[in-house]
C-alpha cells in the first residue's frame, strides 16, 4: 500500500507541473502545495526546478493560528538527482529572504547580472552535489505571505514598509508595490514557532515530491541561521523519534496525530551555520574586542573601543541584561513560545540594550559591520537580484503576486521584541552531535557582527560527549585545490573553520571554497582535505589562528542601487538627495 501510494504521488506530481498545480497533502488536513516547473535560473539541461507555496491553514497548528503561504523554490541536482542528498537552505535575519541565496551567486544555481534581466550560471552552486530546498522564512518574509497582499510603499531609505497609508511614490526614494499584511498577529516572533512552519512545509514538499524524500536531510543556514538551524535539525529529529508531537499543543505531544507521518519522517545527517549568531551571551563580548583582527584593520581608536566596551559590561547594561534574560528562559520559557511576559520583558531589554550598543559600534566604525574590508558605502555583495525578482516575467514563473523584498524589517522587530535573539541555542548543538548529527561552523573571518573569533568561543562552549576532544584538537590547513583557503579545528562530526578573506556570507566571497566545506561536511568527510572519513577524524596544529595574519582582497567599487533598501548603506548623500528631486540619472536600477 504504501509503495502504490508513493507511486501515485509521483504520477500526480508530473502531471501536474504540466500547467501548475494545486495539490493537496494527504498527510497534513488543510494543506495544500501549490508549484510549477521552473525554467529560469537553473538552465543546465535535463535539471529540474520547482517554486510555489506550501499554505499552512490557521488550524494545523495552534502555535501558528493564522495562514501561512510559505514561498518554495526547489533544484534538482545536477548530479544524480535520483539519489543525491537533500538540503534546505535558510537565510538569516530574522526577515531576510532564502531565495536571495539562490540567484545571487551565493550557492544556488545562478547569479543576476548588473542589467538586472538575465543571469549566469553558477559552477559553485550547491546543487551540484545535493538537491536544494530554499524557503522563504518566517511568513511575510521574501515571497512568504499570509495570504493577506495589500498594496503599498516601500520607503528604499530605511526599509520600512507602509501599507495602511501610502501615498503615492513621486522618486525612487518610495517604490509602490504588493506585499504582506504587516499584521504582527500573523506573524511568528520566536525561533520555535518558526521551526514548526518550516517542518510543516518540508512535509508537504516530501508528501508532493517523494522522489526527494531521504531519510536524513541537510538544513543549512547563515547568521541568524545560528539559531534556525540548530532548532530546526533539533525539531525534525524529535519528529522522527516521536512522529506527530509537532501538531499538538505547543511545546506538547498530540497524542491524536502520533504516527500520522511516519511515511514522510525524515531526520538529520548534516547541520551547517556560516557565520551565526548563536549564543549572545558567548558571542557578544567579542563584538567589543575585534578592533584588535587578523588584518590589523583599526575602525576606531583605542579609546572609544574601550568606551564601548565599558558601556557594555556597565551594571544593568548588555551583558548584565542577558544574563538576567537568560536565567528566565530556564526558569520560565524552555520551549522557546515567548509566551511568559516576564521572559519576554527581560530578553528585549536585553536585546535593546546591545543592539543599541551595536549599533554604536557601527557608527563609530563608518565600515561595513559584515566585512571589516570595505568602508561605506558598499560594492559588494552585489545586488542586482533585487530588481530581478521584481521583474513581472521572472514573479509570472515563479508563481508570485507580490513584490520581493530582500530583508522585511516588520519581521526583524517583531522578533527582536520578544527577546528571541538572546536565546541561546549552544546546548541544542550539542545534543545534535550526541544523536550522530555531523555539524559545520563555518565564519569568514572579515566579518565583524558575527565574527569568527565569537564562533571559536561558541564552538569551544558545545557540551556534548567529545567536547574535550574536540577542545584538543589543533587547527589544519583548509586545502582546495592549490588554495589553502582556511583553518579548521575538527573532531569526529564536528568542525569549525575559519576561512580567510571572506565576509558574513562565506559563499559570496570564496564560492568554491564554500562548495568544498559543504561537499566534505555532508558526505562525512574531513573538511581540511576530504580524504579521510570524519568519524575519528582529529586535526592537529595549533590550539590558535589568531596570530595567522592576512591582507584584505581587492574590493568593487560601490554601487548605488536604488532598490536595496535601505540604500544608504550603498549610495552616498548626495546620490539620496539626488533622487529625492529627480536629478538623479538611474538605468538597471543603478545610479550612475
Amino acid at each position: 500500500m504504501r509503495c502504490h501510494s508513493s507511486l501515485m504521488a509521483l504520477v500526480a506530481s508530473i502531471l501536474a507541473v504540466v500547467e501548475g498545480a494545486v495539490i493537496h497533502s494527504r498527510a497534513l488536513p488543510g494543506v495544500k502545495v501549490t508549484f510549477q516547473e521552473t525554467t529560469i535560473c537553473e538552465t543546465t539541461p535535463g535539471v529540474k526546478g520547482y517554486s510555489g507555496y506550501v499554505t499552512l491553514p490557521a488550524t494545523l497548528d495552534p502555535a501558528i493560528p493564522f495562514e501561512s503561504n510559505m514561498f518554495f523554490w526547489f533544484f534538482e541536482s545536477r548530479q544524480s538527482p535520483a539519489t543525491a542528498p537533500t538540503t534546505l537552505w535558510l537565510q538569516g535575519g530574522p526577515g531576510a529572504a532564502s531565495i536571495d541565496q539562490a540567484v545571487s551567486g551565493h550557492n544556488g544555481p545562478c547569479s543576476v547580472n548588473p542589467d538586472s534581466k538575465t543571469t549566469t550560471l553558477n559552477p559553485n552552486s550547491w546543487n551540484s552535489v545535493s538537491n536544494m530546498i530554499y524557503i522563504d522564512n518566517p511568513v511575510q518574509t521574501g515571497f512568504s505571505h499570509d495570504g493577506v497582499l495589500k498594496q503599498g510603499v516601500i520607503d528604499t531609505q530605511t526599509g520600512d514598509v507602509n501599507v495602511d497609508n501610502p501615498a503615492n511614490p513621486t522618486n525612487w526614494l518610495t517604490v509602490k508595490g504588493t506585499f504582506p499584511s504587516g499584521d504582527q498577529t500573523r506573524m511568528v516572533n520566536t525561533t520555535t514557532t518558526a521551526a514548526r512552519a518550516i517542518y510543516h512545509a518540508m512535509q508537504a514538499f516530501f508528501d508532493q515530491f517523494p522522489q526527494y524524500h531521504r531519510d536524513k536531510v541537510n538544513v543549512w543556514s547563515q547568521s541568524y541561521g545560528g539559531h534556525y538551524a540548530p532548532a530546526i535539525a533539533s525539531l525534525i529529529n524529535q519528529e522522527q523519534a516521536n512522529p506527530g508531537s509537532v501538531l499538538g499543543t505547543p511545546g506538547a505531544a498530540s497524542s491524536s496525530n502520533k504516527g500520522k507521518r511516519a511515511a514522510t519522517a525524515f531526520g538529520v545527517n548534516s547541520i551547517g551555520i556560516i557565520n551565526g549568531w548563536v549564543d549572545q551571551l558567548t558571542q557578544a563580548p567579542f563584538l567589543m574586542t575585534y578592533n584588535n583582527n587578523s588584518y590589523g584593520i583599526k575602525s576606531y581608536s583605542d579609546d572609544t573601543a574601550q568606551k564601548l566596551s565599558t558601556q557594555f559590561n556597565a551594571p544593568g547594561g548588555c551583558m548584565d541584561l542577558t544574563k538576567q534574560c537568560r536565567q528566565l528562559i530556564i526558569d520560565k520559557d524552555a520551549a522557546g513560545f515567548a509566551n511568559d511576559p516576564d521572559v519576554v520583558k527581560a530578553c528585549a531589554a536585553a536585546s535593546t540594550s546591545c543592539l543599541t550598543i551595536i549599533g554604536q559600534n557601527d557608527a563609530a566604525s563608518g565600515r561595513n559591520s559584515f566585512d571589516l574590508a570595505q568602508v561605506l558605502p558598499l560594492g559588494f555583495p552585489y545586488p542586482y537580484e533585487v530588481g530581478w525578482l521584481n521583474d513581472a516575467g521572472v514573479q509570472s514563473a515563479l508563481g508570485v503576486k507580490m513584490n520581493y523584498t530582500r530583508s522585511i524589517s516588520s519581521t526583524t522587530n517583531y522578533f527582536l521584541s520578544s527577546g528571541d535573539l538572546v536565546r541561546p541555542f549552544t546546548d541544542v548543538i550539542g545534543q545534535l552531535l550526541d544523536q550522530g548529527v555531523k555539524v559545520a561552523m563555518v565564519y569568514g573571518d572579515r566579518d565583524w557582527r558575527c565574527n569568527w573569533l565569537s564562533g571559536e568561543a561558541v564552538s569551544l562552549s558545545v557540551k556534548y560527549g567529545d567536547s574535550a576532544k574536540f577542545a584538543a584538537a589543533g587547527y589544519t590547513d583548509v586545502k582546495v585545490g592549490k588554495t589553502v583557503a582556511g583553518k579548521v579545528r575538527q573532531y569526529g562530526l564536528f568542525s569549525f573553520t575559519r576561512v580567510f578573506n571572506a565576509g558574513h556570507e562565506v559563499p559570496l566571497y570564496k564560492p568554491a571554497e564554500a562548495l568544498s566545506i559543504f561537499t566534505r561536511t555532508i558526505m562525512g568527510k574531513d573538511v581540511a582535505t576530504g580524504s579521510s572519513d570524519a568519524a575519528g577524524f582529529t586535526s592537529s596544529g595549533p590550539s590558535s589562528v589568531f596570530d595567522v595574519m592576512q591582507k584584505a582582497d581587492p574590493l568593487p567599487a560601490p554601487i548605488c542601487y536604488v532598490l536595496d533598501a535601505p540604500i544608504g548603506q550603498r549610495c552616498t548623500a548626495d546620490q539620496i538627495k539626488a533622487l529625492g528631486d529627480g536629478s538623479a540619472v538611474v538605468k538597471d536600477y543603478i545610479v550612475s
